[in-house]
């Protein structure tokens, strides 16, 4: 073989390697990119969902102290002007907090009976709702309708599925406050467990403890340095379930039917929206 020819078929291969090296880097380029970007969608979605559960937490916070202050006027229900104050404080839209008064302003002083009612979706999910009604099988016969359209039914005996836990949010007054200083403040003041929450997770926590340890925790809380932005007992599922794609876009639409019923303050559930 020539040199000529062994010249060109060495520079054709060199070209060659160089031009693979050149496009999977701007590929690798590309793809880090993309992957990037998909992470900060991610990120968002997260934040985006924990604000969206916070917010649901805190309208359920100012319909209990309208019904249990019996006005929706926060001049003349402290418990609500609290409530309306920590919404406020955690950013949540002034629109929704009207929203919130006004509908219970409508409503007048007409008397409410607290309910609990529990539901069976396809798929193995459960959800259990609490609510208040004057008028409870007006109410029971509305939510039986949205759960047949959700192919779900009423069921008792699920609430074993879920532990019943107080909940506190709470921002420390330093803004270098360690996770492992919230746990002494866990043990001292009562609670159970104790997680970091929040943007960038910096000194804002999430304490668990039993119902009844809830109002005393949150006094501790207030008298150790933190301001409380949230309090509330919940059902807590112990095991999450995966849904289908279908299962999934069946639940979703009754949780947000249920959200939307006004006799309905809470909703629980036990599936995973992934």
């Amino acid at each position: 073989m020539s040199h000529t020819l062994l010249r060109f078929l060495n520079e054709k291969f060199t070209f060659h390697i160089r031009s693979s090296i050149n496009t999977n880097v701007d590929i690798l380029r590309y793809l880090a990119g993309h992957s990037k970007w998909a992470n900060i969608k991610h990120i968002k979605a997260a934040k985006d969902a924990e604000k969206s559960i916070l917010f649901t937490r805190l309208s359920r916070q100012i319909r209990l102290a309208i019904e249990e202050g019996g006005s929706s006027s926060p001049s003349h229900n402290s418990a609500l002007a609290q409530a309306v104050e920590l919404a406020k404080r955690s950013s949540m839209p002034l629109a929704s907090i009207q929203n919130i008064l006004n509908s219970a302003e409508k409503k007048g002083n007409v008397a409410r009976k607290p309910f609990t009612l529990e539901i069976k979706g396809p798929g193995g999910f459960v959800i259990i709702i609490e609510g208040l009604s004057s008028n409870m099988a007006k109410s029971k016969t509305e939510i039986n309708t949205l759960l047949r359209k959700c192919q779900s039914v009423l069921s008792e005996g699920v609430k074993y599925l879920f532990d019943r836990k107080g909940i506190i949010h709470a921002t420390h007054s330093s803004d270098s406050y360690t996770l492992e200083k919230a746990e002494e403040d866990a043990i001292e003041g009562g609670a159970d467990d104790v997680n970091q929450i929040g943007e960038d997770g910096k000194h804002t926590f999430q304490f668990y403890c039993a119902p009844e340890s809830l109002t005393s925790l949150k006094h501790y809380l207030e008298k150790t340095g933190y301001t409380v932005n949230f309090s509330s007992v919940e059902y807590i599922p112990i095991t999450t379930v995966e849904l289908s794609e279908t299962q999934l876009l069946n639940a979703q639409k009754l949780l947000k039917g249920l959200n939307e019923h006004p006799d309905v303050i809470a909703v629980f559930d036990n599936f995973s929206q992934g």
